[in-house]
């Protein structure tokens, strides 16, 4: 610390050492208040974090996520481009898509094939009236009833029917939109063949062509007051009300603020309905509300927009983008260029917070009865819920929010860590602080942090004397830190998913002024 004194008429800068007091602690919450790349990163609340990797937020902890488990091999040899879930009335299978084929694979082992001979294996898919209807803008619509593959024989005045990319279902009736056209095509009331009808968007649409279209309603549920959303490759939003052979009523055209990614670019999320867009998840609610591109008012949609912004400029052009809702968690795949594995920034919506899931092999997801199913890269389709990455441990890794634990303008000595960490099994891995805003990489000799049935054992030296100290807390491991904030850095290896961190303890030496 410097002090200002006069020698003469000149004054000088005199420093005196830095005195640390007798040690201190403070508790820290576990990051469960998620990832939040929003908000600037000396304004993150004391449970956020700006690294969470491989982490599920839960009420008050955090969870490890779940690893994988081949289920069924052999739908092809390359990508499963998609996978799709169909619940009926009589059956419930798991299709799949992979080498120019349709699969089943429902059960474990091998795929059975379905049908054969189609030119592209990414098909968009709507359950509706006890179907499965697939389209993908090359081949013939197909037509799954929980038994077997069927061309549709859907028609319309002036359609190539092999033009159909993409569909929706909107209460009563199936949407379909066409290969680079803005109009779009719907079908009879509860028909799942027949003629369709040519609905003429592109007298309303202010330009490009309609990449998707879906249900919104203001109440949260599915109902004949559902309004019928089409998202335009430029980014325009255009909503009606009604049905378009008696009431269809436009409600209005509303700008997202930047186009769409892809066509699996929506996801319903209860009553919403969220947009995947170069400028992050917009909810269809936020557009009309006129608030899209202001991210504080669109939470939690808002805290990931950066990211999603980073995986768009980098990965934007990658096929693979998509996003599920499984047993109230949200999983939006990233396509990354790293071989066999994506990106995965995954909401909590029963917490609203936010994290990031590597290592998944994803090139398609599905839910399917209580199960989120991964379409791999080698014809192998991937079950969650297992404890391992198909064997292997996974690894997790969290740089929590920085806080001032004697005050913004006092410097500290950081000195121990102790982890509030409960595991079914033995947990190894790296712990540090980081200090003034400074993100480090995590490094250091790894170390057992947990065991099962416990929390932090001691016995692992962290190369300081806490190590082989017998008057020390068992459960305290040391680090090497100085400054006005910290944060703490954790690193996981394990090979199970029953992990709970509540907390973390820290040790410190809060700063002063040496007389």
């Amino acid at each position: 610390m410097a002090l200002l004194v006069s020698r003469g008429n000149r004054p000088q800068i005199k420093w005196r050492p830095q005195r640390f007091s007798t040690g201190a602690s403070k508790t820290l919450p576990a990051p469960y208040g998620g990832l939040n790349l929003r908000d600037d990163i000396t304004a993150l609340e004391p449970n956020q974090a700006r690294v969470l990797e491989n982490w599920i937020t839960r009420a008050g902890t955090l969870g490890i996520r779940d690893g994988y488990d081949e289920h069924a091999t052999g739908a092809g040899s390359g990508d499963v481009e998609t996978l799709a879930a169909f619940e009926g009335l009589t059956a419930n299978k798991l299709i799949a898509t992979g080498a120019g084929k349709i699969w089943d694979v429902t059960s474990a082992g091998a795929a059975t094939q379905l049908a054969t001979g189609f030119s592209e294996d990414r098909w968009q898919t709507a359950l509706y009236n006890n179907r499965l209807i697939m389209v993908n803008g090359t081949d013939a619509p197909q037509d799954f009833n929980g038994t077997a593959i069927n061309p549709t024989s859907w028609s319309g005045s002036g359609l190539t029917i092999t033009n159909l990319v993409n569909v929706g279902a909107v209460f009563a009736r199936l949407w379909f939109c066409e290969n680079a056209k803005a109009d779009v095509w719907y079908g009879p009331i509860g028909g799942i063949t027949g003629a369709l009808t040519k609905f003429e968007l592109s007298q309303i649409a202010t330009g490009g062509t309609c990449m998707a279209a879906g249900s919104w309603s203001r109440d949260d549920g599915a109902g004949a007051d559902d309004a019928t959303v089409f998202v335009m490759s430029t980014g325009e939003i255009i909503v009606y009300q009604g049905d378009p052979a008696t009431t269809f009523s436009l409600v209005g055209k509303y700008w997202t603020g930047a186009p769409p990614v892809g066509r699996r670019c929506l996801v319903k999320v209860g009553g919403e309905l969220v947009v995947i867009t170069r400028l992050g998840l917009l909810p269809v609610s936020a557009a009309i509300g006129g608030v899209a591109l202001d991210l504080a008012r669109i939470d939690p949609w808002g805290k990931i927009a950066p990211g999603i912004v980073s995986d768009v400029s980098q990965y934007g052009s990658l096929p693979g983008w998509q996003a599920v809702l499984h047993e109230g968690v949200v999983h939006v795949q990233v396509p990354t260029v790293q071989s066999l594995v994506t990106k995965h920034r995954v909401l909590n919506t029963r917490t609203g917070a936010w994290s990031t899931f590597t290592g998944w092999p994803a090139a398609s997801m599905a839910s399917f009865g209580s199960t989120l199913y991964l379409g791999g890269f080698d014809g192998t389709i991937y079950s969650t819920g297992a404890s391992t990455d198909n064997g292997s441990p996974i690894t997790t890794r969290a740089s929590c929010a920085f806080q001032f634990p004697s005050g913004p303008s006092a410097t500290n000595l950081f000195t121990a860590l102790r982890p509030k960490i409960e595991a079914s099994t033995t947990v190894t891995g790296r712990l540090g602080v980081d200090t003034d805003f400074f993100v480090a990489p995590a490094v250091g000799d790894s170390v057992t942090i947990a065991q099962s049935g416990g929390l932090t054992p001691w016995g692992s030296p962290w190369g300081s004397p806490w190590g082989a100290s017998s008057s020390a807390d068992p459960t305290w491991f040391s680090v090497d830190g100085e400054g006005r904030s910290v944060s703490v850095r954790i690193q996981l290896e394990a090979v199970t998913n029953a992990v709970e961190w509540y907390a973390t303890d820290l040790l410190y030496k809060p700063g002063g002024i040496k007389g």
